[in-house]
């Protein structure tokens, strides 16, 4: 079916004064050059949003730094009135009302169906940021030209230069070592599922994009006049390439692919990043200016990756080029085995409490690059790293089958990549900290514990653990066992065991030794005395606890912290506990804040 614009046919008049003329005074109403203003207002949210972030960032760690100095007493008594003023009151109030909303999360089952994040903090920052985008998108008109012939449909080319806004942001998040990181001091792991959003908003942008192109030939001259336009408009033709690039990344990127088939979606991944970017140049031609959003991609990407060949990996021209480490495999129980990477003196590396560092095995796995929590405390620079890793599928399982009872270690070289991640807040700045993990999950808590019995700030620590099997306690027993003989600080350290004794068990069957070593206790008895851990640990058998009761049952001092790792269902249920814990900063003058901090896995 024809269209006609002011009387004349859009596909026979073309060339006709009067189609010159009304193209002329389309091109007055919606000029091509301005719409390059839309690229912008992505890269300006994108900035704001950042930088308040930032702001946070800053503001917490002075305020950590300041409480830290309350706590060892390095600042006066007038001081501490000026830490506890009625600013204070108010920010910590602010800061209370704003988590009890953001710490909530999803049923793990909403989330699995729907493919969105748990976390309700994160979804209000997807939704705030889709709003500004649509609005910017669909509200402007004109969306279409009178004809196909008049220019680009406005839409569509406002489409592509927001890709073209946010394309910076989608590689600068997919580094391990980012610039919004450093500035934010949120890891690159927490950042993933932002990489993942703005991926997606890309592809919804490159499509609303694409559809007007596609669309109005259809509608002027149907499917032959559509095909003329592919065989004579090259942008048409090249357009194409990133489209398909773009969708097997977003594909690719779900999370029950990437779970699946991880290795898989690693090569795949980076391949398709670069064929995605050299065919987005390509396409946009260096038009409307795109060129500057495209060659700051690349300084931002190239820069990323060259700091962390540097710093993070063995390809350092100052440290021992390409020379691995050695490391020892152990199997443990529960379908798990144990990473203990030897400390050398041509390639060593320091980490923190929640970090994690990812794996190469050299020999046939070379290509492999898998990431594990570390599970150690560096007490001096000479300790070695130790990783608990569950066998899944893939890499892992194959490394579990090469492991016997009968050889104690097997050992392995590896190529380091890391430390990555960890707690942006300084830990020592809270009166008490309570450590809830589940099944392999301990290997970001235990650390956590082994650093706190050392501390001379923290005054309280709970440390909680759910497991299937008591044998599988043997993977974290020398670390309780060092933690408690070198302690001065109040402990209470609960195991619970899901899966009942063998012999028939009783509720009265519950071991009800309970570990609270505090300074007083401890001057009772001697400091090389060794606690039997029989007599120090609360062990619950044959049922799953209620993790909202656990949670509720600590009595909170003035700063409480929260770390949390294991399973969805365990981060769900203790994340929505503990944004109801937010009330009572609201209403006990002796609360002043409950933070939480979640180890992400299945990044």
């Amino acid at each position: 079916m024809a269209v006609t614009v002011n009387g004349f046919d859009c596909v026979a008049d073309i060339g006709t004064s009067a189609y010159a003329a009304a193209k002329t005074e389309s091109q007055a109403k919606v000029p091509w050059a301005y719409q390059a203003t839309y690229a912008k207002v992505l890269v300006y949210y994108g900035i704001v949003l950042v930088f308040t972030f930032s702001l946070k960032y800053a503001f917490f760690k002075f305020r950590d730094y300041q409480y830290k100095k309350i706590i060892s007493r390095e600042v006066p008594q007038n001081a501490q009135i000026r830490q506890w003023g009625l600013l204070t009151k108010i920010f910590d109030n602010l800061a209370a009302i704003c988590r009890f909303i953001v710490y909530r999360r999803l049923p793990p089952a909403i989330s699995r169906f729907t493919g969105f994040p748990m976390s309700i903090g994160t979804l209000a920052i997807f939704a705030a940021s889709l709003l500004y985008s649509f609005c910017y998108l669909f509200i402007p008109h004109e969306w279409y030209r009178g004809c196909f012939g008049f220019g680009s449909p406005p839409l569509a080319v406002r489409a592509g230069l927001m890709v073209c806004g946010i394309t910076p942001f989608v590689f600068i998040l997919s580094g391990k070592c980012n610039l919004i990181s450093a500035m934010t001091g949120v890891g690159y792991e927490k950042l993933n599922v932002y990489h993942q959003g703005v991926g997606m908003l890309s592809f919804f942008l490159s499509l609303v994009h694409t559809f007007p192109f596609v669309a109005q030939p259809i509608r002027e001259g149907g499917i032959k006049y559509l095909h003329e336009k592919y065989l004579s408009d090259v942008y048409i033709r090249n357009g194409i390439a990133p489209l398909v690039f773009l969708l097997i990344l977003c594909v690719c990127s779900l999370s029950g692919f990437r779970k699946r088939f991880y290795e898989l979606f690693l090569h795949i991944h980076w391949l398709a990043a670069i064929a995605y970017y050299i065919s987005f140049v390509i396409h946009a031609n260096f038009e409307l200016k795109s060129d500057n959003y495209l060659w700051a991609t690349l300084a931002f990407w190239m820069s990323q990756l060259i700091y962390r060949a540097v710093v993070k990996t063995t390809l350092s021209p100052t440290k021992a080029f390409l020379v691995p480490n050695i490391s020892q495999l152990k199997k443990l129980s529960g379908d798990c085995f144990e990473i203990t990477i030897k400390k050398t003196t041509h390639r060593s590396f320091k980490w923190k409490p929640g970090q994690h560092l990812f794996i190469r095995f050299i020999g046939k796995h070379i290509l492999d690059n898998h990431p594990f929590t570390i599970a150690s405390f560096a007490e001096n620079d000479s300790a070695d790293c130790k990783l608990i890793v569950k066998a899944e599928s893939g890499l892992t399982k194959k490394m579990f089958n090469t492991l016997s009872d009968e050889i104690l270690f097997k050992q392995q070289k590896v190529y380091v990549d890391g430390p990555y991640g960890g707690m942006s807040r300084d830990i020592d700045a809270f009166n008490q900290v309570n450590l809830i993990a589940s099944g392999s999950g301990v290997s970001a808590t235990i650390p956590f514990f082994s650093m706190l019995a050392n501390s001379k700030f923290a005054s309280d620590i709970n440390f909680v653990w759910i497991i299937r099997d008591i044998s599988h306690f043997e993977w974290i027993k020398e670390a309780i066992q060092k933690a408690i003989n070198n302690t001065s600080v109040k402990i209470s350290v609960e195991i619970y065991v899901t899966r009942a004794k063998e012999n028939d068990f009783e509720e009265s069957d519950v071991e009800v030794h309970k570990l609270q070593y505090g300074a007083e206790s401890l001057s009772e008895k001697s400091s090389k005395e060794q606690f039997d851990l029989a007599d120090c640990i609360r062990f619950h058998y044959g049922h799953r606890p209620n993790v909202k009761d656990i949670v509720e049952s600590f009595s909170l001092l003035k700063r409480n912290c929260f770390i949390l790792s294991g399973s969805t269902s365990l981060r769900s249920e203790c994340g929505n506990a503990i944004a109801n814990l937010q009330r009572k900063v609201l209403s006990d003058p002796n609360v002043g804040e409950v933070y939480l901090h979640t180890e992400s896995f299945g990044w």
